[in-house]
């Protein structure tokens, strides 16, 4: 097999577009880090509000960002964004194609972290972990959740949950709005009354609203009232037992609904990070490289 430099090698393994080289890699041992650095090498630069191609006004101040750990090092790319010269915005920073815009960390790393919270028993149990601080693992959930929300489309659900789920002192409630077919949350609201549960339902668009054909919850009169008044058409019904696997309600209204349940704790509050996973649940991936996805690797 055909050795690599070292430059080419990660270049290979960031998977980086054609107008991003990787320009030096420094290994740090008594930091335990592994630095990259990164210089764009295109001749435009794109303007972030019209999307127009640019002439190249300058390049920002050095950023960095954390990527996944290369073994036990910590892995950092820092890098000097390009500036767009727009006729008609003016001066605008290019984003990163490897991160969000305003992040610290890559999409690669906050995707690991978001698998983190999935499985973890709460936040600060992913930030020990990974020696970041519980905001910053908080914001980083609440990107991939923006992520998620901003792809998500108007597509027919049929089947809804709704739940309640107390939390602290066990006085204060948060009501979900669950896709069950989908296994997904959809909206999540503070408080358990008629007004809050109206807000759920109302963020469906209205051709969803129509489709719903059941709605599985408790049988608090709030719920129900909003129910029948949002979804007119559906069905509904209260709980049954939990099947011992965890993942669903053992009955089956008119066409089909089952409560999505944690397999651990049930969501109840026994568990220290119901919301983090509710949360968690409802983002959707960064944009990998085809050569990722289709590897299964992620």
């Amino acid at each position: 097999m055909q050795s690599l430099t070292t430059t080419a090698h990660y270049q290979q393994l960031l998977g980086l577009p054609s107008t991003w080289m990787v320009e030096n890699v420094d290994l740090s041992m008594t930091a335990m880090q592994v630095v990259i650095r990164l210089v764009y090498t295109g001749k435009n630069a794109i303007c972030t509000e019209c999307g127009e191609t640019c002439s190249i006004y300058d390049q920002a101040p050095e950023q960095k960002w954390r990527h996944l750990d290369t073994m036990q090092f910590e892995t950092i790319i820092i890098a000097r964004l390009p500036r767009a010269n727009c006729k008609e915005h003016g001066v605008k920073t290019v984003g990163a194609p490897w991160a969000d815009r305003h992040s610290r960390f890559t999409l690669m790393f906050e995707g690991f972290v978001v698998q983190l919270l999935q499985h973890c028993s709460n936040t600060q149990a992913v930030s020990t972990l990974l020696g970041l601080s519980w905001h910053c693992v908080d914001d980083i959930m609440r990107r991939a959740v923006k992520r998620g929300m901003a792809r998500r489309g108007d597509d027919s659900i049929e089947h809804l949950g709704i739940d309640e789920k107390s939390f602290r002192d066990g006085q204060r409630y948060v009501t979900t709005l669950n896709d069950l077919d989908g296994a997904r949350v959809l909206e999540v609201v503070e408080t358990r009354t008629n007004k809050a549960t109206k807000v759920l339902l109302t963020s469906l668009a209205a051709t969803q609203r129509d489709n719903v054909q059941s709605v599985a919850m408790d049988m608090w009169q709030p719920f129900a009232t909003a129910v029948q008044q949002i979804l007119p058409k559906a069905d509904f019904s209260g709980p049954r037992p939990i099947d011992k696997k965890g993942l669903s309600l053992s009955w089956k209204p008119a066409g089909y609904a089952a409560e999505r349940r944690c397999p651990s704790c049930s969501f109840t509050s026994s568990c220290g990070s119901f919301l983090s996973r509710y949360l968690s649940t409802m983002w959707a991936p960064p944009p990998w490289p085809e050569r990722y996805t289709s590897s299964g690797v992620l």
